[in-house]
């Protein structure tokens, strides 16, 4: 027990010295954004630009 929780310790030290001094810049929103985009296309097995294409014509047929 008292070498995993040294382990444990070493390991929280370790990447916290890894980091440096500053925290990493989060994500903006938009990069999610692109993120969820390219994602939900990769899994449709499109590109992006027909999966927006596809989602335009799916709101034009519907808000018509």
């Amino acid at each position: 027990m008292a070498a995993m929780t040294t382990v444990m310790k070493l390991s929280i030290s370790t990447g916290v010295f890894a980091q440096g001094s500053e925290p990493p810049t989060p994500p903006t929103p938009l990069a999610y954004g692109q993120t969820f985009w390219q994602t939900l296309a990769d899994k449709l097995g499109l590109n992006v630009d027909k999966l927006y294409g596809a989602l335009h014509d799916a709101l034009k047929a519907v808000v018509v």
